[in-house]
């Protein structure tokens, strides 16, 4: 979302979403089919307005962030990660709710996994806490499309540095977070729906590769789904 939580205070900041959808990292891969146009337009005016909503909330309640609110909500504190998702045309934040994946874990009893952490993105700029040796909770990764390594670590930076630093580890047992609880992965909206959107170019750029039809191609879009319905 566009806007920095910092010291309790809500900063936004303007990022051009078509600018962007229409960047050549995009356009390259889906810009030669014949409604890349109209689909540029429906994903933009799902962003501008949850956007303004964003903005809104900047102007009324500047001194205050959602996180705070939904600390209140909850009635305890609420961690989250903050990922700097950086494109041609500047950066976009997204900030994923950790306090709720960490439940989901729980609750659903997810059972950690074997990974390479050569194949995942770990914050480079985490604090190392030797303490953090100590912590034996799985880690939570989830894959972010649209980045070079997708597989993105959202809770257990720290203790995957220090047991990196202290022991040298090539693997880490971690708790992969499901595709089917991503409408639970961030705070807000508009974090959903650019998530939903890259996965969506992800597909379009594969099913072109493959050599699908057009028609066929068109009706996994969100924009055909919403078409008919409406």
């Amino acid at each position: 979302m566009p806007a920095y939580f910092n010291n309790l205070k809500t900063t936004y900041y303007k990022f051009d979403f078509q600018s962007y959808l229409e960047s050549p990292p995009i356009k390259s891969n889906i810009g030669r089919l014949s409604f890349y146009k109209s689909w540029v337009k429906y994903w933009c005016d799902i962003f501008i307005e949850r956007d303004k909503d964003i903005e809104d909330y900047a102007k009324q309640k500047s001194n205050i962030t959602p996180i705070f609110e939904m600390s209140q909500v909850r009635n305890k504190d609420v961690e989250f990660y903050s990922f700097d998702f950086k494109t041609s045309v500047g950066t976009y934040r997204y900030h994923y709710d950790v306090d709720i994946l960490n439940e989901i874990v729980k609750q659903k009893s997810l059972v950690p996994e074997d990974v390479d952490l050569k194949d995942v993105y770990v914050d480079s700029t985490t604090t190392l806490l030797f303490n953090k040796i100590k912590d034996n909770r799985p880690p939570i990764i989830v894959y972010n499309p649209g980045v070079p390594v997708p597989l993105l670590c959202v809770d257990g930076n720290k203790r995957i540095m220090a047991q990196k630093k202290l022991n040298n580890i090539k693997s880490i047992k971690a708790v992969y977070m499901p595709f089917e609880f991503s409408e639970y992965f961030f705070f807000n909206s508009l974090d959903n729906a650019f998530y939903y959107a890259h996965l969506e170019i992800e597909m379009l750029a594969r099913l072109l590769e493959m050599g699908q039809d057009e028609k066929t191609i068109y009706m996994t879009t969100a924009l055909s789904r919403n078409s008919h319905n409406g």
